[in-house]
């Protein structure tokens, strides 16, 4: 019986198979070292191929695919943290944009008392400053006013002049209704200058709270 030393030097004798390859196996086991897995199933094929059946005394052990990967040395990899200066752009750039957000809903004092003057737009002119309710309620107690005043104004005429014949009497009367709308036009403008103010005050105050916010690093 032939160990495997000398049937893998009877394989280079034929010189039969990679010939490198059976060197590096020669020496190998001449040194004691570990074949392969599939350095083992090669010399094993190669000498049932040209040498015969025989009984390998030698048992060489195999290095197992787990025992390769085990001898892997992984060098560890540094991973490279983000920089804190990253994030307190994006506060610093999320702030800038709410500051901007903020400003666009300031609105025009001069352009909100031209509104109230127009139809339909009045009552957006309300709403965007979040008067809609009281703008209604002013609108509508400022027309109540109005209608007092005419009532008010007809009964005085019809007791100086029942039949309203004379003209002295319409121009008094069309006259005395001129105080009354004066002053629903400057009921609305004051109240309209006065709730645009708190409006545009209370957005200031919003845009200072977001300017002092400081940008906090983990």
């Amino acid at each position: 019986m032939s160990s495997l030393l000398d049937n893998v030097k009877q394989l280079l004798n034929l010189g039969v198979g990679d010939i490198g390859r059976l060197e590096h196996i020669k020496s190998s086991l001449e040194e004691n070292k570990k074949l392969y897995s599939s350095d083992m199933n090669y010399v094993e094929k190669m000498i049932e191929q040209h040498i015969g059946n025989q009984e390998i005394i030698e048992q060489v052990p195999e290095i197992k695919s787990e025992q390769v990967k085990d001898s892997i040395i992984v060098e560890p990899v540094n991973i490279i943290q983000p920089s804190k200066n990253i994030g307190i752009f994006n506060k610093t750039e999320k702030k800038s944009e709410g500051k901007k957000t903020q400003s666009k809903l300031k609105v025009s004092v001069g352009w909100q008392i031209f509104f109230i003057f127009v139809p339909i737009v009045g009552i957006w002119a309300y709403y965007r400053i979040k008067r809609l309710g009281d703008g209604l309620l002013l609108s509508g107690g400022l027309a109540f006013l109005l209608f007092g005043g005419m009532i008010l104004i007809f009964l005085v005429g019809g007791v100086t002049d029942p039949n309203f014949e004379s003209d002295l009497t319409v121009k008094l009367e069309a006259l005395a209704l001129w105080p009354v709308i004066g002053i629903m036009i400057w009921l609305k403008i004051r109240y309209m200058i006065k709730w645009s103010r708190e409006w545009n005050k209370k957005i200031d105050t919003r845009m200072e709270s977001i300017s002092k916010e400081e940008p906090h690093q983990d």
